[in-house]
């Protein structure tokens, strides 16, 4: 069974600040409420960790962001923030965006600019730690419940929490030591989704 499957739309639409889609200079990210945090996770080296994030119309981003706290990353630690594609419900092997790193050795909304354009589809943003270094750096998760966003048609939609990520477990990969690779050979999940967001140009 895929990791996530997009819901049919429902009658529970959420409030009109999501009827106009993409917003420009708004953050979006898979929960509702991007700034809402759940726990604190302790990323791994060289673990991609992905999160379904759905765009309904087509727009341009420019920033793509990790809120880091907790723990921070020894001497040399990077978080590589990036996007895929989708594959059936599983992140895919095409590499939409590898924007780069970020420090992990600082806590705070650390976010990195970017110009992308994204089509209408499913996505899939990705954050590694990456450096080696000890200790790794923490990132806030995303709140676990049934507050997750997808817009269909231009209208946002209540409930759309699938059984097969109902914990908040994220897909991985392993062993990324540096750019994304093109491919994703990952079969395993891990606890929680990392807090990623992106901004609307």
């Amino acid at each position: 069974m895929p990791l996530y499957v997009p819901a049919a739309a429902s009658s529970a639409a959420l409030p009109s600040i999501f009827s106009a889609y993409p917003r420009t200079g708004v953050w979006h990210g898979p929960s509702i409420d991007v700034a809402a945090d759940g726990a604190i996770i302790a990323l791994v080296d060289g673990e991609e960790r992905a999160v379904p994030f759905i765009v309904a119309a087509a727009g341009t981003i420019d920033r793509i962001g990790v809120k880091t706290s907790g723990t921070v990353g020894g001497t040399g630690s990077v978080i590589r923030l990036g996007i895929r594609n989708d594959a059936s419900g599983y992140p895919g092997s095409t590499v939409v965006l590898d924007a780069g790193t970020v420090v992990g050795t600082a806590n705070g909304d650390l976010n990195i600019a970017v110009s992308q354009a994204l089509p209408a589809g499913l996505y899939w943003l990705t954050c590694t730690s990456q450096g080696g270094a000890s200790p790794q750096p923490s990132v806030h998760s995303q709140p676990i419940g049934t507050n997750r966003l997808t817009i269909v048609g231009g209208t946002a939609q209540a409930n759309i929490q699938n059984p097969a990520w109902s914990n908040a477990t994220a897909p991985i990969q392993t062993s990324i030591s540096g750019a994304l690779p093109s491919s994703w050979t990952g079969t395993s999940r891990t606890s929680y989704y990392p807090l990623l967001a992106v901004r609307w140009a």
